[in-house]
């Protein structure tokens, strides 16, 4: 459940080992949640192509990797959840590259890249938005 609220927003249970409660930090940090045992996460989500392939799995560029994990949320065109995986930063930053024209780097959210790096969140996060 998403509880809308300027300065705080709580997801329970987060799909994963343990049930999660997360904040919206200030804007000028490089992270949009923060777990309740203090990990800053990275979201990227985005709406893929049917094929699963082409410019919506480029995850938008990456300026800091100062943050813990990088959720990954990939959506079908009617916005149902494809895919969700969690990724350590440092994992995610290994993988990423370089691109000038950004400033930063991308990091291509193929499902071979999302099967290496993540641990599979999707059923869970299927589970969480047909409840709500």
């Amino acid at each position: 459940m998403m509880r809308a609220n300027p300065r705080r927003a709580t997801l329970e249970p987060w799909p994963s080992s343990t049930t999660r409660a997360y904040e919206i930090p200030t804007p000028d940090k490089p992270w949009a949640l923060l777990t309740g045992d203090g990990k800053r996460v990275q979201v990227r989500a985005e709406v893929a192509s049917a094929t699963g392939e082409g410019p919506s799995r480029h995850l938008r560029a990456f300026k800091s990797w100062d943050f813990d994990l990088l959720l990954v949320i990939l959506f079908n065109s009617t916005y149902q959840v494809q895919r969700a995986t969690e990724i350590p930063a440092a994992v995610a930053e290994g993988a990423a590259s370089f691109a000038p024209k950004s400033n930063g780097y991308v990091l291509v959210a193929t499902d071979d890249i999302l099967d290496e790096l993540g641990a599979d969140l999707t059923e869970a996060f299927r589970e969480l938005q047909e409840s709500t």
